[in-house]
């Protein structure tokens, strides 16, 4: 997605132009890395394009504390909820977890700077949230009030040069 400042280790990096979904037997698989699915947009546009699970490799530093590797866990959290999907996180050295459609961690799963690997139980979903539905309120929203800003702007300004004039 445009990012509005380089990532570091990306310095050199073009943004993608697709966003790959790969059908399995039981679904779609719905792929974006790490820093991704810090944009709500990413995730709506893979279950967009049919994905009922979304995966997420990610790259979170050993050296970040625990407020920068919770913040990731978080996020990840929103977005299942937020796209109603199961996501599979598989991260270098945060939580490697599976978060279910409302939220919720996996039990297991492998600690932050962990080694090991983790089985989960998950399922494919197909349903889509009002939110998935409606991401254009936001932007309506925001041209319907600087809208009525020109609007009451343009009144004051009027009434001025009656006064004035």
């Amino acid at each position: 997605f445009p990012k509005q400042r380089p990532v570091p280790l990306m310095y050199d990096g073009v943004p993608g132009k697709t966003r790959p979904t790969f059908r399995t037997a039981d679904g779609v698989l719905g792929i974006a890395i790490c820093f991704d699915y810090d944009a709500p947009e990413i995730a709506a546009s893979l279950v967009a394009d049919g994905a009922t699970v979304l995966v997420d490799p990610t790259f979170d530093n050993i050296s970040w504390g625990d407020v920068q590797h919770r913040h990731h866990e978080l996020l990840l959290r929103l977005r299942a909820v937020e796209t109603d999907r199961w996501i599979l996180r598989a991260a270098s050295s945060g939580r490697t977890e599976a978060v279910s459609p409302h939220g919720v961690p996996s039990k297991e799963g492998v600690e932050i700077g962990g080694p090991g690997f983790v089985i989960v139980d998950f399922a494919h979903r197909t349903s889509r949230t009002l939110g998935s539905r409606m991401y254009w309120l936001g932007p309506i929203a925001e041209g319907v009030t600087v809208l009525w800003l020109v609007v009451v702007g343009w009144r004051r300004f009027r009434n001025r040069l009656k006064i004035l004039g």
